[in-house]
């Protein structure tokens, strides 16, 4: 008695595309998939065991369909031999009856700070030089 061969075009259609949960490049997701199937990458069986994990995860830690990968992605990234983490997702503290967070200003942002120094002679025409060199080249290109 012989083992029927699989058709992996076939299952695509009727088992795999129908599965998977967000649809889109159907010909690019069944070419990955049948190429997989045919060179003994993976089965059917493990796909659609995988499809139904990744449906999984994204239920358990409430993925946004925006956020799910389509199906042409999920198939030519092999994503049947993704890892996907199952365990219940920790939840995040609730920050609604926390205050917000103060930041203090440093020194300088303060309403009549003055510096502990006076800039240098050297430093001040240093920024002259600079802001000469500016205009001029705003001159230049007519800016």
């Amino acid at each position: 008695m012989s083992v029927p061969k699989t058709d992996p075009t076939g299952d695509f259609v009727t088992k795999v595309w129908p599965a998977y949960p967000k649809k889109g490049g159907f010909q690019f997701a069944q070419t990955a998939f049948v190429e997989a199937v045919t060179s003994g990458e993976t089965t059917t069986e493990k796909v659609l065991a995988k499809i139904d994990e990744y449906k999984q995860f994204i239920a358990l830690n409430q993925i946004q369909s925006g956020f799910v990968k389509g199906a042409r992605s999920w198939f030519e990234g092999h994503g049947w031999m993704d890892e996907y983490d199952l365990a219940a997702p920790q939840k995040r503290p609730d920050t609604k009856d926390q205050p917000a967070q103060k930041e203090t200003l440093p020194d300088w942002a303060q309403p009549g700070y003055t510096p502990e120094q006076e800039p240098t002679n050297e430093a001040a025409s240093g920024l002259e030089d600079s802001l000469a060199g500016l205009r001029k080249l705003r001159q230049e290109h007519g800016v």
